[in-house]
């Protein structure tokens, strides 16, 4: 069986935010920032902690 995480439930919701935001016909780059800014903070469990991604090996 699959298990959702913290993060997946977040993802969901940010989707269906911009999903909302859309058929409300606003724009849709404030909850896009956001979102993602929320999805890489429970990623990586800080905010100061830069993403695994971006650091240089």
């Amino acid at each position: 069986m699959v298990t959702l995480g913290a993060i997946h439930w977040i993802y969901i919701v940010l989707v269906t935010v911009v999903i909302v935001t859309m058929a409300m016909r606003r724009d849709t780059v404030l909850p896009c920032i956001i979102g993602l800014f929320v999805v890489g903070m429970t990623w990586s469990g800080s905010r100061l902690k830069p993403s695994r991604l971006c650091s240089m090996p």
